[in-house]
């Protein structure tokens, strides 16, 4: 099929609003789009436009410069002004042709510019190509959208289910109450098992969340000691593998505000971080100074210290491309919350504060 006649067929019935004062000319490009199978619709000015995009939302725009009431720079301010017209692909069509015009119609958001007199074939040409955009922009919005139902999916349909089994079973294992040796094996399968499920889910989220603008997401007061305790609870296995101690120095009345699903995310990254680096018989305290929250390590390897200290470093300095995934997601997280990360060390203490903004209540 000859390629033309393709993309006629593939966008046949596209919606186009025609923006021009001048009727010979939206006369013209109504003919031309018509027999072309385009579906145009016409407005004698910026002002009337406005109207049409009240009742339907085009597909593309075909804007003039010189209108009366509103012209066309005016338009194009007021299309980026709209978050639900700010998308729609605009093409200039004028007899303005100079480059000061050019660049300004462009720099207020306008995709392409066809100078009049039209000339038909490079007029056509320029509208499948502008549809051809939009085609393609369309579909990265909605893979956008899908993957953020997706995150929703992993973060409370999927994983919060999880987490209720874990707490069941943690609760039946930590109580000597069980002497059936075969109950025991099932109750910390089941424990493991679904830890395990846990972490997968949250490697998940941890990749989706290291690419994602994280937009349309609600902020709410949380307790920083109740999410620090949910995040050890993953770890239990871990830290005892390691040795590592970990305390907690909190007040239950300190809290921080925050978008739950992400801070949940990024506490279980750094946890996980920490625990897979740190040496054997580490000891972890974590405690509140001044609205930041201060993990401070016992490191006795100058090697380790000096690893775990330089990601720290990249961390503070935002270097993403030199930071492992986990931290990767850290930094993605604490910068759409506005955190900072602040290293200090001193004789085999490494210390990070996280400037949160905590606050008791």
């Amino acid at each position: 099929m000859d390629k033309k006649l393709f993309y006629m067929e593939e966008y046949t019935g596209a919606k186009i609003l025609v923006v021009d004062d001048t009727p010979t000319i939206t006369d013209l490009m109504q003919d031309i789009l018509s027999e072309s199978g385009y579906n145009p619709i016409l407005a004698g000015s910026g002002a009337v436009a406005k109207k049409q995009l009240n009742q339907v939302i085009p597909d593309i725009i075909l804007l003039d410069i010189m209108m009366p009431e509103m012209n066309g720079y005016e338009f194009l301010e007021f299309l980026q002004s709209k978050k639900e017209y700010k998308d729609i692909p605009v093409i200039m069509v004028t007899a303005k042709t100079n480059v000061e015009d050019v660049q300004k119609a462009l720099d207020l958001g306008a995709i392409d510019y066809i100078r009049k007199p039209i000339e038909i074939s490079e007029f056509l040409a320029r509208i499948r190509v502008a549809l051809r955009l939009k085609h393609k922009e369309d579909s990265i919005r909605s893979l956008l959208n899908l993957k953020e139902q997706f995150i929703s999916i992993l973060s409370h349909d999927l994983r919060y289910p999880l987490i209720s089994i874990l707490e069941k079973a943690e609760t039946i294992v930590y109580q000597p109450k069980i002497e059936d040796t075969f109950e025991n094996g099932l109750i910390n399968r089941i424990y493991n098992d679904t830890t395990s499920v846990v972490s997968y889910v949250d490697d998940m989220l941890t990749l989706l969340y290291e690419n994602s603008e994280q937009q349309n997401v609600e902020k709410s007061r949380l307790q920083l000691l109740k999410l620090l305790i949910d995040t050890e609870r993953l770890f239990i296995q871990k830290l005892k593998e390691k040795n590592i101690r970990l305390n907690t120095f909190l007040k239950e009345t300190l809290t921080i505000y925050a978008e739950r699903v992400s801070l949940g995310l990024f506490f279980r990254n750094l946890y996980n971080f920490l625990i897979m680096n740190l040496e054997e018989s580490s000891v972890i305290n974590i405690f509140s100074d001044d609205g930041s929250l201060v993990f401070q390590i016992d490191i006795s390897s100058v090697s380790k210290f000096d690893k775990l200290n330089a990601q720290i470093i990249r961390l503070q300095k935002k270097q993403a491309d030199l930071l492992p995934l986990h931290l990767k997601a850290c930094l993605k997280i604490a910068e759409f919350h506005d955190f900072s990360f602040n290293p200090k060390n001193s004789s085999g203490k490494l210390e990070l504060n996280l400037d949160l903004g905590i606050i008791e209540q």
